[in-house]
């Protein structure tokens, strides 16, 4: 075990320490295992002539219990497992000492993880019973390093993959129906205590949980995500995460009214039909139930109220002052005792923002097409048709070179999911899923976008396709906008190829300026 490349180098060692069960302790206690790290490093030399050591840090772990994640691990043992990504991504660690590479993790999925994790950064895993043939971490990449990714490459592909997550998913169901714990991370508002022998509690955090409850207040007063957000901002609550409070953030606590009211869910939103479980967790509700019943009616109602799922005309509608489109959102008003829901269309890049009804645009699309149809010869709006198309003609290559970025730019986030999926164990199937859809839905929505571009650019110069298409405005044009309940997709793509609704802001309002053909 000689390497005489790296003379007198000197490493900086974590000395790692861990029980899980009675007969480990008893094999070699705490105590007994931090001695032997020290021992060893203190005579690294002898093992590795040329190399000294000096442990940085001293890190133990008492009942890891069966987590898979190397996430859930460092935020169920902060000061074990959470300390040593940190020391690690820090560069702070050349290598770690431990008794046998199972004092990892209690998983072999865990222990793998760990040591692979410390291998991508620069570090040496040292377990004393299996010592490694060199501490040059060249070197090691080199020899065990690549078996070392094989053998996780290959625990984590074909019917590996499956027993994985089967195991996971039993392991996931028993620890919320039988251990009545979290499935993963704690929701924002909770935290870890830990007992004398080391076991987690979940407690509440007491800062955050007032801004939960002021969240949820808020929410119950009828107001949007941004308005809850800028409330809390206003009102100086520390944010979930980052500087400053966002709807997304808002919509999360919102989310996940069920753990604030004491619950613990799994398999809520599963795309694998897996059976959602919740049960009545041991943590303190920071929210009453009532306050819990009050949320999930609130929230079936606006989604009953929901119109559609987004405006017909988005990306139709065109502000002259800043050049950007309008975006869709659903407001509502009072009528007696009921609230009714309804859709504007806002831009947001002006200061300050300014808005119009979404029947406003319809009205007047109605009205375009009504006078085509009463129009028996269509050159003077073909002509109108043409010039639009020229003037927008510059701008045809640039955005086809856009979209083409943007189709490339998934097929990488689509490849990179997938390699991360095969790599690590801690990346949950549902959000593989899940992540992989919304990724396929962009990129349809992208080629749909480059199929009307080529379109429009092969019918610049075609005189008989523009009075065709116009001839396909009178015919269908009022149909699709008046059922576009029916489709609203498909309504959207047509518009969107055939027509722009050009406005502009006013004293307080917005004023439609001008309609134009693209066709």
């Amino acid at each position: 075990m000689q390497n005489l490349q790296n003379s007198h180098e000197s490493l900086r060692f974590v000395s790692w320490a861990a029980v899980s069960s009675r007969p480990q302790a008893e094999k070699e206690s705490l105590p007994d295992q931090r001695r032997l790290n020290h021992e060893f490093v203190a005579n690294l030399s002898r093992h590795y002539p040329g190399y000294t050591g000096a442990i940085i840090a001293d890190l133990q772990v008492i009942g890891s219990r069966s987590i898979v994640e190397l996430s859930t691990a460092a935020e169920t043992y902060p000061d074990a497992y959470g300390e040593l990504l940190r020391l690690v991504r820090a560069g702070a660690v050349d290598a770690i000492v431990c008794r046998s590479r199972d004092r990892l993790g209690r998983t072999d999925a865990l222990s793998i993880t760990v040591e692979r994790f410390c291998l991508q950064h620069g570090v040496i895993v040292v377990p004393r019973q299996s010592l490694p043939t060199t501490l040059d971490i060249k070197t090691l990449r080199d020899s065990e390093g690549a078996g070392l990714t094989a053998a996780v490459e290959g625990y984590l592909t074909g019917s590996a993959v499956r027993r994985l997550v089967n195991e996971h998913a039993r392991g996931m169901t028993a620890r919320v129906s039988v251990e009545k714990r979290f499935p993963s991370h704690l929701p924002y508002g909770y935290i870890y205590r830990f007992t004398p022998d080391g076991q987690p509690t979940v407690q509440i955090d007491t800062e955050a949980g007032a801004a939960i409850q002021e969240a949820i207040r808020l929410y119950l007063t009828h107001r949007n995500y941004r308005e809850i957000a800028e409330a809390l901002n206003a009102g100086g609550y520390r944010p979930a995460r980052g500087a400053a409070w966002t709807p997304d953030m808002a919509k999360h606590i919102v989310a996940n009214v069920d753990a604030y009211a004491g619950y613990i869910s799994l398999n809520r939103r599963s795309q694998t039909g897996r059976t959602p479980v919740q049960v009545r967790g041991d943590h303190a509700a920071i929210i009453s139930e009532r306050d819990r019943q009050d949320v999930l009616s609130l929230r079936a109602t606006r989604q009953q109220a929901r119109i559609g799922r987004g405006s017909v005309f988005s990306g139709v509608v065109v502000c002259t002052a800043c050049g950007k489109t309008l975006s869709s959102q659903v407001q509502y008003y009072q009528s007696g005792s009921e609230r009714i829901a309804y859709r504007r269309l806002r831009c947001t890049h002006c200061r300050p923002q300014h808005s119009i009804a979404e029947q406003e645009i319809e009205a007047v699309l109605i009205a375009a097409i009504d006078q085509l149809t009463q129009s028996g010869d269509l050159s003077a709006f073909s002509e109108q048709a043409r010039q639009t198309l020229l003037e927008n003609a510059p701008d045809v290559g640039e955005r086809q070179r856009v979209l083409d970025q943007a189709l490339a730019l998934i097929a990488q986030k689509q490849q990179r999911l997938l390699n991360l999926y095969v790599e690590r164990d801690d990346l949950a199937p549902e959000l593989f899923g899940a992540e992989m859809e919304r990724l396929k839905r962009e990129a349809i929505n992208l080629q749909a976008q480059l199929d009307a571009l080529r379109t429009q650019v092969g019918a610049v110069a075609d005189a008989e396709s523009i009075a065709a298409r116009l001839r396909e405005v009178q015919s269908i044009g009022r149909y699709l906008i008046e059922h576009r309940a029916a489709d609203l997709r498909g309504a959207q793509m047509w518009l969107a190829q055939v027509v722009r609704v050009e406005v502009k802001p006013t004293a307080g309002s917005t004023e439609i300026t001008a309609v134009r053909w693209l066709v």
